[in-house]
C-alpha cells in the first residue's frame, strides 16, 4: 500500500494538557508518578506512589494520554498511562488530535531517538536541563493521512509491545516475589529455623539480635571536585527505585559540592526520602552525594547480605520514621544504625545473599530481553515514522 506522506508539527498531531487536581478525594486519585516511576525507553508505567503517603503533584492525567518527561529528557522517559492520577510538574501530559493520528499510535511517534535528541536540544540548565512544550511542540516529522496506513503502522508496533510487555510482567512478578522472599528469610531464616525469645523479639536459633552499627559503619572519608581526580560521580536520580540498580553516573567535576567517597563492594543507601528505596551495590570505586550513605559491611558480615538487609520492610520502616523535614524528608547514620535486626551466621547470611542475588540475576536477564525487543522497535520506528520521505507499506 502506498499512500501521501505529510509533513506536522508535534503541536498538530498532539495537545499538551495542564490541568490541576484540587481535591485528591473527589477526583478518586489514588496514584501519583514521579520521573523516578517512569523507566527509560518503555511504555508501560510498572510503578507508582500512594497519594495517601503525601505528594505534591497536582498535574491531572488520564488513561490513554502520553506521560513525557521534559527533564533530563536524555533518559527517554515516556510512557502510556494506563490509569488516572497525578504527575510531576516535569512531565508533559500529551493527548493525541483524534482528528489527524490515531491515539494508539502517538506513544510510537513520541517515543523516538529524533524525538528524545531534539528535547535534548532545546533543554535548558546545567544540572537539570529542562524542555519546554513551546520549544518541542515545534518538533518535525511526517505522518501518513491514510487511516489504514496508520492502522498497519500500528499493527506491527503492537506486536513489539506486547513480547516487551510480557517480558516486563515476568520481570514484575519476579522482582516482587524477590521482595517477599527477602522479607521471609530475613525473618525466619532459609529452612524456617524454630524461633527462640530474645529481648522481646522472636528470631531464628542461632541467629543474633543486633544494631545495624553492629554489623555496618558509615564510610567518612569526602571528595573535594575542586581540589581532586576526576570520579565517577553517584547521585540519587542515578540509582533506580527498588531495583538496587543505577541508571548511570557522571564526572564527579560536573558538580562543585562536597561529595562521600565509596569502594567497591560498599553498601550506597539514600537517605533522603528513604520511602523511594533507593540503594546500591558498588561494582566500582567513586564518589556519591552527601545525600547518600556509604556503608561498610564489618567482619562477620557478608558485603551482599548488607545490600539486602537494607533493602527489607523493617529497615526502610524504620528510615521512614525516623526521617525529619517535611518537604524534603531523610534520615541519618546516627538513627539507622540503631534498628535491631535478627543476624543470622555468616555462612547462611552469604546462602540467603546467593539467593537473592540469582532473582535480581533473573530480573536483569528479563531487562536484557526487553532491551532486545525495545532495539527492535527503535529500528522499526526508524523505518516508518522518521523518514524524512515516508515509506511504501
Amino acid at each position: 500500500m502506498s499512500t501521501e506522506w505529510i509533513e506536522v508539527s508535534l503541536k498538530d498531531i498532539c495537545e499538551n494538557k495542564s490541568v490541576a487536581c484540587k481535591n485528591f478525594e473527589e477526583e478518586n486519585i489514588e496514584r501519583y508518578v514521579g520521573l523516578e516511576h517512569l523507566e527509560p525507553e518503555s511504555l508501560v508505567i510498572s510503578s507508582w506512589g500512594l497519594v495517601k503517603d503525601g505528594t505534591t503533584f497536582t498535574k491531572l492525567f488520564y488513561p490513554g494520554q502520553v506521560l513525557f518527561g521534559k527533564r533530563r529528557s536524555y533518559q527517554k522517559k515516556a510512557a502510556v498511562a494506563d490509569f488516572k492520577g497525578v504527575c510531576s510538574g516535569d512531565i508533559l501530559v500529551l493527548e493525541a488530535k483524534e482528528d489527524i493520528i490515531l491515539r494508539e499510535l502517538l506513544p510510537y511517534i513520541i517515543q523516538n531517538e529524533r524525538l528524545f535528541d531534539y528535547a535534548v536540544g532545546t533543554s535548558s540548565g546545567s544540572l537539570s536541563p529542562r524542555t519546554s512544550w513551546r520549544l518541542l511542540s515545534s518538533y518535525k516529522l511526517k505522518i501518513p493521512l491514510n487511516r489504514e496506513s496508520q492502522k498497519e503502522i500500528l499493527e506491527k508496533f503492537t506486536k513489539i509491545e506486547e513480547a516487551i510487555k510480557l517480558k516486563g510482567n515476568l520481570k514484575f512478578t519476579t522482582q516482587k516475589y524477590k521482595e517477599s522472599l527477602l522479607n521471609h528469610l530475613l525473618t525466619y531464616g532459609i529452612n524456617n529455623i524454630k524461633t527462640t525469645p530474645k529481648k522481646n523479639e522472636d528470631i531464628p536459633v542461632n541467629w543474633s539480635l543486633k544494631k545495624l552499627g553492629d554489623i555496618a559503619t558509615l564510610r567518612t572519608e569526602k571528595f573535594n571536585p575542586l581540589s581532586a581526580d576526576t570520579e565517577k560521580y553517584i547521585a540519587l536520580e542515578h540509582i533506580e527505585p527498588i531495583s538496587g540498580k543505577i541508571l548511570g553516573y557522571e564526572d564527579s567535576k560536573e558538580s562543585t559540592s562536597l561529595k562521600a567517597k565509596f569502594k567497591e563492594g560498599d553498601v550506597l543507601f539514600g537517605k533522603l526520602r528513604p520511602y523511594l528505596r533507593k540503594y546500591w551495590y558498588a561494582e566500582f570505586d567513586g564518589v556519591c552525594a552527601t545525600e547518600i550513605l556509604p556503608l561498610i559491611a564489618k567482619s562477620g558480615t557478608d558485603k551482599k547480605f548488607l545490600f539486602y538487609t537494607l533493602q527489607q520492610e523493617k529497615v526502610i520502616g524504620f528510615a521512614i520514621q525516623n526521617s525529619f523535614g517535611t518537604k524534603m524528608p531523610r534520615t541519618s547514620w546516627a538513627d539507622l544504625k540503631n534498628i535491631k535486626l535478627a543476624i543470622p551466621p555468616k555462612e547462611e547470611q552469604q546462602e540467603i545473599a546467593n539467593i537473592l542475588s540469582n532473582l535480581d540475576k533473573q530480573v536483569f536477564a528479563y531487562e536484557k530481553e526487553i532491551e532486545l525487543s525495545i532495539s527492535i522497535k527503535k529500528a522499526l520506528q526508524e523505518q516508518l515514522l522518521t523518514s524524512r520521505e515516508g515509506v511504501k507499506l
